[in-house]
């Protein structure tokens, strides 16, 4: 629930950021009617406002507010303590007026000083709805509130935006005309080439060549050494039957 009601304010607050251009640290009015029901509730507003808006934020009050609490005497003596620690915020009154007229008066029409108005007075959150551009903080139990922005705050927040475009479309008008004056193109970014589809690659689709044999060196027939004949040797006693015969046929030709 808690992460869920963080959400809702975090929204609210980049509204406001956006459209209205609050910015931090934000500046929050706050009267004693807040200040009575955080003592009730034991809130620390320091603290828990600034954690709650998620943003560094700067504490008011007024003059008026202080001094009304003075005379409603001292069931709202604490509500004035926790009151005083905040910061003054001139309201441009020499005679004290009520809380309501005071911070009426300072947010004016329009919230000029982007105040977030912190109050449980029903009858000034009612007026300052009628004020576009006003967050209103208010604590529910022990918790801390940020009201939805109203029909006018949102009406006037699609005027703010109806005329942030129409002021665009102009000056970019504005600068083409310009740029036709001074003959200046703008340069057109080229646009990227489509990748055609490539075909199967001719040299992946050839054959391989068998690679021819290694052909033998012929020799030159000078360089070819001749084989020498190997001489047998003859055995011994082959010798001497070889010469046995040589010796009878010698013999035979003598008688002859």
């Amino acid at each position: 629930m808690r992460v869920k009601r963080l959400k809702h304010c975090k929204k609210i607050v980049n509204f406001y950021k956006t459209t209205f251009g609050f910015r931090q640290p934000f500046q929050v009015l706050v009267d004693l009617t807040f200040c009575q029901f955080a003592l009730t509730y034991k809130i620390n507003i320091k603290e828990q406002v600034s954690s709650y808006i998620e943003g560094d934020s700067l504490l008011y009050t007024t003059n008026c507010i202080l001094e009304e609490g003075k005379s409603l005497g001292p069931q709202l003596y604490g509500a004035v303590l926790v009151c005083k620690q905040f910061k003054l915020r001139k309201c441009n009154h020499k005679k004290p007026v009520s809380a309501q007229a005071c911070i009426l008066s300072i947010i004016g029409e329009d919230n000029p000083h982007h105040f977030f108005v912190s109050t449980q007075d029903k009858e000034l959150c009612d007026q300052l709805k009628k004020i576009p551009g006003v967050p209103l903080l208010y604590i529910h139990y022990n918790s801390l509130v940020l009201e939805k922005p109203s029909k006018g705050t949102l009406d006037r927040g699609d005027q703010i935006d109806s005329v942030k475009t129409m002021t665009s479309s102009v000056e970019k008008e504005r600068l083409q005309q310009l740029k036709k004056l001074q003959n200046v193109e703008e340069e057109k970014e080229p646009r990227p080439k489509r990748r055609k589809v490539k075909g199967v690659n001719p040299l992946a689709m050839k054959k391989k060549k068998k690679k021819a044999k290694d052909s033998i060196p012929i020799k030159d027939a000078n360089s070819i050494k001749k084989r020498r004949k190997k001489k047998r040797k003859i055995a011994a006693h082959v010798l001497q039957e070889l010469k046995k015969m040589k010796n009878s046929s010698t013999d035979i030709d003598v008688v002859q």
